[in-house]
């Protein structure tokens, strides 16, 4: 059984105004990359761009949810992953020549104000090309905002019984997306054991997730370009001699998708 859980990316993004060189100072990040090419890297030759991928929240039609477990481990398991677009054409049967525009090269998990686990993946595209340059002035642009995590997991649980949801003693009392005595059945899902690719894709699963803004390094305090705009407003202020009208962000909601398949688990 496959779950194909697309993870929305709601907001736009606020990497691309100075591209991504003053993200990429940090020589440890550098190191990493380096790692999953055959000639060494140099920075000009790059983007990169970071993407809250994944959550341990249930997803928008509480169907199902990652376990807080699984997104800590899919953070060792994605570095030297494939970024494709739509998950290419293969998981859905079809025979093309989707190749990869990226690599992911590092990846974290972090605890949410929710309490919630959140799965950060940086990945990076080739600069001065077609593919590399578009997607990544896609995302600047919040053209392309969600992504999709790919995993296989080894656990798909009931949230009410416990019970699995596949074999000789499959929970047949419980039915995923419906609630039971005001409890939500959910299939919980853990212990991945593969992460085979990250996609960027157009319709999302789960809420809250998001592009993120990378750290402007080198600069005083290690300032994101948002936080870098937010002080501009603050000296346009002084010298203008008056109050810059605040703009606001806007955001969108992903699309709900979810198709059974037979191998693996698209999450």
């Amino acid at each position: 059984m496959t779950f194909l859980l697309r993870a929305s990316i709601v907001g736009h993004s606020v990497v691309g105004a100075m591209d991504s060189l003053w993200a990429q100072r940090d020589p440890q990040a550098l190191e990493k990359i380096n790692l999953f090419a055959p000639k060494p890297i140099d920075l000009e030759q790059i983007h990169v761009r970071t993407f809250l991928a994944a959550n341990s929240r249930p997803s928008k039609d509480n169907v199902l949810r990652i376990r807080e477990k699984a997104i800590n481990k899919f953070a060792k398991l994605y570095p030297g992953a494939p970024v494709l677009r739509n998950h290419g054409t293969s998981f859905l049967g079809m025979i093309g020549d989707d190749m990869p525009i990226g690599t992911v090269f590092d990846g974290s998990a972090r605890t949410a104000e929710d309490k919630s686990r959140e799965l950060v993946l940086p990945f990076y595209l080739a600069r001065n090309d077609e593919i590399g340059d578009r997607a990544a002035k896609y995302i600047d642009l919040g053209i392309w905002k969600e992504s999709s995590i790919h995993g296989m997991f080894s656990i798909f649980e009931c949230s009410i019984c416990g019970k699995s949801f596949g074999g000789k003693d499959a929970c047949s009392e419980h039915e995923p997306g419906q609630e039971y005595e005001k409890k939500q059945c959910l299939i919980e899902l853990d212990d991945p054991t593969e992460a085979p690719e990250f996609s960027l894709c157009w319709s999302g699963r789960l809420a809250g997730t998001k592009a993120l803004s990378q750290p402007v390094l080198g600069m005083p305090e290690a300032l994101t370009l948002s936080q870098l705009m937010e002080r501009r407003d603050g000296w346009l202020q002084k010298v203008l001699g008056r109050k810059q009208e605040k703009r606001e962000r806007s955001w969108l909601s992903g699309v709900l998708e979810y198709k059974p398949s037979e191998n693996g688990v698209l999450a």
